[in-house]
C-alpha cells in the first residue's frame, strides 16, 4: 500500500521489500544512553574535580567504610572498571546543568525545558544525590590518606564501641616465675594493675551547594572545601597527640605524664646533643616496673622542626670528632641507636587541643625519645568507621525555597597517654 501511494517502480518495491525482510540494523552499544550510566557519571564528576580514577586509596579499608561504590574498589585492570573509567573521561566535560539533565534521565523521568526547571527537577530524584555523594566521599578519602602524620608508628591505635568512657586497664609488670617446691603446686600469679580512661568525641563541619552555584557551573568545582575538610580531619589525630605531649596532663597516679618522679623529664638545659641523648636513652633503658627491668630501646626521636637537623646529625652521622682530652674517638655510638626521626611544627609553635579548644604553647627546644615497644599514647576511633572521616550528604528539593545538595564531614576520635615509661621529654 505504501509503494502504490508513493508510486514506486517494481524494482524499487522489490528492493525495499528485500531490505525490510532482513530486519532493522542493530543499535550500536556505544550510544549515549548506553554509555552514560550512573557509574559513568560518578566517574565523570571525579575527573572533572581533578581526582584520578585509578587512585590507589579507593581499594582501602577506609574507602569501603565510607561506602564508595563497588566498581571503585575493583582492580584497575577489571573490565567493568575500565569501561566506567573510559566513559568517565568521555563525559567529564559536562557542565553542572548537563549533569542535572543526565541525572533526570537516569531517574527515568522526562527532562523538562529550561535551565531552572532542569536544575530543580534533578533534586526530586536520587541520581544526582548519589553522584554528589560519591564525589564527596572519594575526594575526602583520597585527600585524607595522602596527608602525612608524624605520630604514625609510635602511637597505639584502638577501635572503641561508642562515646562513653573507655577504660584501659593494664597489668603492671611482675611476671617472674617462682622457684617450684618439689611436690607442691605452682604459685598463683598475683599482680597489681593500673588503668587510664578516656572518651572519643565527634568533630564535624558541613557545607552546602545551592541552585546559584549550579547555575554558575560550580556543582563539582567547590573541591577546595572538601580538601580543607579532609586536611582538617587528618590534623585531628596529631593535634590530639601533640596536645598531650606538650600539655603534659596528669596520669591516673595524679602525677604529670613527664615528671621527675616518673624519671622521664629533663628540662634543665637539656640541649639536643650526644650527652643528653645518651642520658635519656640510659634512663629509658633502666626503667623498672614492679621490680622488673623493662629494657626499653627508643624507636623514635621526635623533635621540633627547629631541632630536626641537629637530630639527624646526632643520630645519622657515622663519625664524630672527639677532642683528645676525652679519648679522641671517631665512632658515633649513637648511630643507629634510634630507628626513626620525626619532626613536627606543633612542638615549635604549639597546638590547639581539639578536645578542649585550649591553645597549648610550643617549645622549639623540646624533643622526645619514644619506644613503640611499650605503651605510649593510644588513639581511639569509633568502631566501624575505618579510622577515617565519613560524610553525610543530603539534598533540598524546594524546602524553604532552597534547592541544592549538602555534605557534613565528621570524624570520631580521641587520644590518651597510657603509660610514661616508654617516653622521655627533654628541653633546654
Amino acid at each position: 500500500a505504501h509503494a502504490i501511494a508513493e508510486s514506486w517502480t517494481l524494482d524499487k518495491t522489490k528492493l525495499e521489500a528485500l531490505q525490510a525482510s532482513r530486519g532493522a540494523p542493530s543499535v550500536q552499544a556505544h550510544s549515549h544512553d548506553a554509555a552514560c550510566t550512573l557509574e559513568a557519571m560518578e566517574a565523570a564528576s571525579l575527573v572533572a574535580s581533578g581526582v584520578a580514577l585509578d587512585n590507589k586509596h579507593f581499594g582501602t579499608l577506609q574507602a569501603r567504610a565510607v561506602g564508595l561504590p563497588d566498581w571503585m574498589g575493583r582492580s584497575v585492570n577489571d573490565d567493568q572498571r575500565q569501561r566506567i573509567m573510559e566513559a568517565g573521561h568521555r563525559f567529564s566535560q559536562l557542565s553542572s546543568v548537563d549533569i542535572c539533565r543526565e541525572a533526570i534521565r537516569l531517574d527515568g523521568r522526562m527532562v523538562p525545558s529550561g535551565e531552572t526547571n532542569i536544575i530543580r527537577a534533578s533534586f526530586s530524584g536520587s541520581a544526582l544525590l548519589r553522584i554528589w555523594t560519591t564525589n564527596v566521599n572519594a575526594r575526602l578519602i583520597a585527600r585524607f590518606l595522602e596527608a602525612g602524620d608524624s605520630t604514625v608508628g609510635w602511637c597505639q591505635e584502638a577501635d572503641v564501641p561508642d562515646f562513653r568512657t573507655n577504660d584501659r586497664p593494664r597489668v603492671l609488670k611482675g611476671g617472674r616465675l617462682n622457684k617450684h617446691a618439689r611436690g607442691k603446686a605452682a604459685d598463683h600469679h598475683s599482680g597489681d594493675d593500673t588503668m587510664e580512661s578516656y572518651r572519643i568525641a565527634r568533630y564535624s563541619k558541613q557545607f552546602f551547594v545551592d541552585e546559584m552555584d549550579i547555575i554558575d557551573d560550580r556543582l563539582m568545582a567547590l573541591q577546595d572545601v572538601i580538601d580543607e575538610m579532609a586536611k582538617g580531619s587528618s590534623r585531628l589525630r596529631p593535634d590530639l597527640v601533640y596536645a598531650i605531649l606538650m600539655g603534659n596532663p596528669d596520669m591516673a597516679d595524679e602525677i604529670a605524664l613527664f615528671h621527675a618522679d616518673h624519671g622521664n623529664l629533663d628540662d634543665s638545659s637539656a640541649v639536643l646533643d650526644a650527652t643528653h641523648l645518651k642520658e635519656a636513652i640510659t634512663r629509658m633503658g633502666t626503667m623498672r616496673e614492679n621490680g622488673v627491668n623493662l629494657n626499653l630501646q627508643p624507636t623514635h626521636l621526635v623533635s621540633s622542626k627547629t631541632l630536626s637537623f641537629d637530630a639527624a646529625q646526632a643520630i645519622n652521622s657515622n663519625e664524630v670528632r672527639e677532642p683528645a682530652a676525652t679519648g679522641g674517638g671517631t665512632k658515633n655510638v649513637l648511630h643507629g641507636a634510634v630507628g626513626e626521626l620525626r619532626s613536627d611544627a606543633r612542638i615549635d609553635n604549639g597546638v590547639i587541643d581539639p578536645d578542649t579548644g585550649v591553645e597549648i604553647a610550643g617549645d622549639p627546644t623540646a624533643f622526645f625519645l619514644i619506644s613503640a615497644d611499650g605503651p605510649t599514647i593510644e588513639v581511639g576511633y569509633r568502631r566501624g568507621t575505618g579510622r577515617a572521616p565519613s560524610s553525610t550528604t543530603w539534598k533540598k528539593n524546594g524546602e524553604d525555597g532552597v534547592w541544592g545538595v549538602g555534605a557534613s564531614v565528621n570524624m570520631d576520635v580521641g587520644a590518651k597517654a597510657l603509660a610514661y615509661q616508654a617516653m622521655q621529654k627533654l628541653s633546654d
